[in-house]
C-alpha cells in the first residue's frame, strides 16, 4: 500500500468521491454530446432517421460511461489491488 500517501480510509473516500463524479459529468458530458452529434446531422446529413440519429447518441453516451467506468476500475486495481474481486460489479 506505500504505493500511494493516503490511507486505506482516505483511499475510500477518494474512490467514493470519484464514483460520484463520474456519474455527474457522465450526464452533463452525454448532454452536450447529444447535443453535438444532433447539431451536426442536422448541417451535414439532415435525411438522417430520427431513430438512427437517437440509436448513434445512446452509444456514444454508453461508450463515454463505460470509458470512465474503465478508468475507476483500473484506478481501483491500482491503489487496493488486495480488493477481493467480489468487490467489483461487472
Amino acid at each position: 500500500m506505500s504505493k500511494f500517501p493516503f490511507d486505506e480510509d482516505q483511499l475510500y473516500d477518494f474512490l467514493n468521491e470519484l464514483n460520484s463524479n463520474i456519474g455527474e459529468i457522465s450526464l452533463s458530458i452525454s448532454v452536450d454530446l447529444e447535443n453535438n452529434i444532433q447539431d451536426y446531422a442536422e448541417r451535414h446529413c439532415s435525411s438522417i432517421n430520427k431513430d438512427t440519429l437517437r440509436f448513434v447518441t445512446l452509444c456514444v453516451q454508453d461508450s463515454y460511461f463505460l470509458a470512465l467506468k474503465t478508468i475507476e476500475k483500473a484506478i481501483k486495481k491500482t491503489l487496493l489491488p488486495e480488493l477481493d474481486s467480489s468487490d467489483d460489479d461487472s
